[in-house]
C-alpha cells in the first residue's frame, strides 16, 4: 500500500508528476475499455440463456 499512499499523496497536493498523469490516463482507458466488454459479454451471455430456454421449452413440446 506505500505506493498508493505516496501517489495519493501527490495527488492530495495538486503537484502530481506528469508520468502519474499519463499512467492514470491509460489506467482510465482500460477501465473504460473493460467495461464495454463487459457489456458485451452480458449481451452475449443474455442471448445464450435465451437461447437455450427456447431450445428447451422446443424439445420439451416435442416430447410431450
Amino acid at each position: 500500500m506505500g505506493i498508493f499512499s505516496k501517489i495519493l499523496y501527490v495527488y492530495q497536493k495538486n503537484k502530481p508528476h506528469r508520468t502519474l498523469l499519463k499512467e492514470y490516463t491509460k489506467i482510465q482507458q482500460l477501465a473504460a475499455g473493460i467495461q464495454e466488454e463487459l457489456k458485451a459479454l452480458r449481451k452475449i451471455q443474455k442471448e445464450m440463456v435465451e437461447e437455450n430456454l427456447f431450445f428447451n421449452v422446443a424439445l420439451f413440446r416435442r416430447a410431450g
